[in-house]
This record gives C-alpha cells, structure tokens and sequence, in this order.
C-alpha cells in the first residue's frame, strides 16, 4: 500500500507471477515491452523460477487490479497463466522501514 502525496489517497500493490511464451529471436520482450505500457505497471522484469516475468502494479483498489488481470493481462497472446501476490502489510520500503518494532501488548503471568 502506497499513498501518493498530491492526493492523499491509499493505492493497492500486487506483484504478478506471469507464465507466457517466449518468441523466436524476440525471446520475452515484445510481451514485456507490451505489458509495461499500461499506466498501472510499475515494473516489468523477466525472472527466473517457475515465472516468466514478474509484474508490479498499482491501483486503486483489488477489484481494479482484478479487472486488470483477469480482462487485460490473463487474455494476452503469449500469456499463459498469472498468479496475483497482493501486499498485506509492509515492513520496509525501498531500503526505509516503515515501522518501529511494537511494544509488547501482554501482560505479565504471575502465579
């Protein structure tokens, strides 16, 4: 979850798993270069492991990245499956933590 400093105003993170099909002599990068031209997508990477690419993006909200996913990314040519890894909760951001340990909520047991 970032917020954006103009507006104030929460955005949803989500990370994609993309399986697709390489290309001869183009490999993964028409389909890379495609995806990263939506304005949603922050990053673009080819990965290794059982993704091809690995996607980052934000929006508004989940049903947002749903609709990207499900209307604009799964029914790609070349694209062969997605598995969307929503952020939950953020502990460090770009090299800052963002948060400071808790303070311990228990109370002492005594006998």
């Amino acid at each position: 979850m970032r917020f954006h400093s103009k507006t104030m105003t929460k955005k949803i993170e989500a990370i994609i798993d993309v399986q697709c099909s390489s290309e001869r002599e183009y490999g993964f990068d028409r389909i890379a270069m495609r995806i990263a031209k939506f304005p949603q997508v922050l990053d673009v990477a080819v990965v290794s492991g059982r993704a091809d690419l690995m996607i980052r993006i934000e929006a508004e909200n989940i049903h947002e990245i749903s609709k990207f996913v499900t209307e604009t990314l799964a029914p790609m040519e070349r694209v062969d499956s997605t598995s969307t890894h929503f952020f939950m909760k953020v502990y460090k951001r770009e090299g800052k933590m963002l948060e400071k340990m808790p303070k311990k909520s228990r109370l002492p047991i005594s006998a």
